[in-house]
């Protein structure tokens, strides 16, 4: 008789791809009103932000949403660039930011669990 072998669970404390992507919109959100900044950048940056946040969330359910992440983080590094600025944090802040989520985006999920280990909220394709 053959005993089934437990599954294992990731540790708690490992960071979900997705949880990094919604600190990083979290991060563009709040660094949009740090400093002065041209309307058209500071707009882009605080939307970029709440999307960034909302697609992560998303994917946590539908994993193949994470996709839309990567097209964000495309458009926020390409606007970095064309649209006027007046301070060169906003410049830096969104180009790390885009080539993060960019890269954060591709990583798959192997489980996602929600906070405190409260179960399996989606699996990863």
């Amino acid at each position: 008789m053959e005993l089934p072998m437990p599954r294992r669970e990731p540790p708690a404390e490992t960071m979900d791809p997705r949880l990094i992507n919604v600190s990083l919109g979290v991060w563009l959100f709040v660094s949009a009103f740090l400093w002065p900044e041209s309307r058209a950048q500071a707009t882009n940056t605080w939307i970029s932000g709440v999307l960034c946040v909302v697609f992560s969330i998303a994917s946590m359910g539908v994993p193949r949403a994470r996709y839309l992440s990567s097209a964000l983080a495309v458009w926020l590094f390409v606007s970095a660039w064309l649209l006027p600025i007046q301070h060169v944090a906003t410049l830096w802040s969104n180009v790390l930011c885009s080539i993060a989520i960019f890269v954060v985006s591709l990583a798959p999920s192997d489980t996602t669990t929600l906070p405190g280990g409260l179960g399996r909220l989606a699996r990863s394709s």
